[in-house]
């Protein structure tokens, strides 16, 4: 299928400037690209600057977030994940998203095509969207494309030995990771290379506070690009099979490395 054809209506401006109207067409329904725009917890998965984003409060119509965003270029450069609170309007009727980064407005063009505009961004937000509308040019076979799986062990210490036996293992593997210590989480997103295989990946290590620790992994695969994956499959079914095995693979070796040592840091309990 081919991917979202991108045309812009006034020249790009230059850093930091206000963008003029910017519009692409894209091979999607427009209730399917909406959808995508709207839901701010899947963000990280089609926007590359987003890392992490909690919802704090929503009524239908205004959404209050916390957004946590990578810094441009490539991993390691810059000064860090950058933490903003942001506030969206929501209309699904006309299809619109009012944010800081603009006015993003979906228009149908017919049953199985719309137009993406953006109107009053700050430059870059045309950019991050890019993603996104690759990811909906799949809209029939998105539940396939999208994959989400958690593995689980129960570790006997108090959850926050439990939680920074995490964080240590955590780090240094993950360019980009938040803390949330407060309800036991840590979050995390890999770039991923333009060609490869996955057009995303985020992670989320949490500790219950019945001592459960778990291991969480989304990733988005990138269909043209399937065959790189070891033993290069030919569809999406065997590809999601191969990538929830190694990842499930990694997730469990970290559970266990993680129980030996909070168990260990522990000690043993009366």
């Amino acid at each position: 299928m081919p991917g979202p054809a991108f045309a812009s209506a006034s020249p790009m401006p230059p850093p930091g400037a206000a963008a003029g109207p910017v519009e692409a067409e894209v091979a999607a329904p427009a209730g399917i690209v909406y959808g995508l725009l709207a839901d701010a917890a899947r963000r990280p998965l089609y926007f590359p600057s987003a890392v992490h984003v909690e919802r704090l409060g929503s009524d239908g119509v205004r959404d209050e977030l916390l957004v946590w965003s990578r810094p441009a270029g490539p991993p390691g450069s810059g000064d860090g994940i950058v933490l903003v609170s942001e506030r969206r309007e929501l209309d699904a009727a006309r299809r619109r998203v009012g944010c800081a980064a603009g006015t993003w407005q979906v228009e149908a063009c017919a049953a199985d095509r719309s137009r993406l505009t953006l109107t009053g961004g700050r430059a870059g937000a045309w950019e991050d969207v890019r993603e996104l509308l690759a990811l909906a040019a799949h809209w029939e076979r998105l539940d396939d494309v999208m994959l989400t799986f958690e593995d689980v062990a129960e570790v006997a210490a108090p959850p926050a030995v439990t939680y920074a036996c995490f964080a240590d293992r955590v780090a240094g593997r993950w360019p980009y990771r938040v803390l949330l210590p407060a309800s036991g989480r840590i979050v995390g997103k890999r770039p991923q290379p333009p060609d490869g295989p996955l057009a995303a990946h985020t992670g989320c290590w949490r500790v219950d506070a019945d001592g459960l620790a778990r291991v969480r992994h989304s990733v988005v695969l990138r269909p043209a690009a399937l065959r790189a994956l070891p033993g290069a499959p030919a569809d999406l079914g065997a590809a999601r099979r191969i990538v929830r095995e190694a990842l499930g693979r990694q997730s469990r070796h970290l559970l266990a490395a993680v129980r030996r040592a909070a168990q260990e840091a522990a000690g043993p309990r009366s």
